[in-house]
This record gives structure tokens, C-alpha cells and sequence, in this order.
């Protein structure tokens, strides 16, 4: 499950990586995965709500019946989005 934006084009997801996280919901777990595929590449992401540093991998996205096999996507380590 995810909060959609669509003013974004990359895939940003909680992750395990980040200590601070707090959300009711299951932050993504790259040990629980079999498709997981590390990238390793660090980079900053700035939103209107504020900044958030990631890691880059690949993983199999499900969204609905469509599946997207070695998707990137950018695990979130640390940030400053109140809503995360």
C-alpha cells in the first residue's frame, strides 16, 4: 500500500533502512523479498514537504493487474516529511 503522487514520477517507499519512519502502516522490508536487486546509489529527493535521502533498487511492483518486473525504486533512509 502507498499514498499516490502524481505531481511524482520516481517510487519512493518507507523502508526498514529508515530508523525514524513512523507510520501505521509496514514500512517495505528488502530482507523479506526474493526480487529485491540493490542499486546502492544514495541521492536526495526534495518535495514541497520537505527532503528525503534514498537508496536505489530494482523489485517486482504490483498495482492492481499490472506488474512491473525490476522496477526502480528509491528506499527512503531518512527525511524530514511530517506525513512519513
Amino acid at each position: 500500500s502507498g499514498i499516490f503522487d502524481t505531481g511524482s514520477f520516481e517510487l519512493l517507499v518507507r523502508s526498514t533502512r529508515c530508523d525514524h519512519c513512523a507510520h501505521p502502516t509496514a514500512p517495505y522490508d528488502r530482507t523479506k523479498s526474493d526480487t529485491y536487486t540493490k542499486n546502492g546509489t544514495v541521492a536526495k529527493h526534495v518535495y514541497g514537504s520537505g527532503p528525503c535521502i534514498s537508496m536505489q533498487g530494482y523489485e517486482t511492483v504490483t498495482v492492481g493487474p499490472m506488474v512491473s518486473e525490476g522496477q526502480s525504486f528509491w528506499e527512503i533512509i531518512r527525511h524530514e516529511i511530517h506525513a512519513l
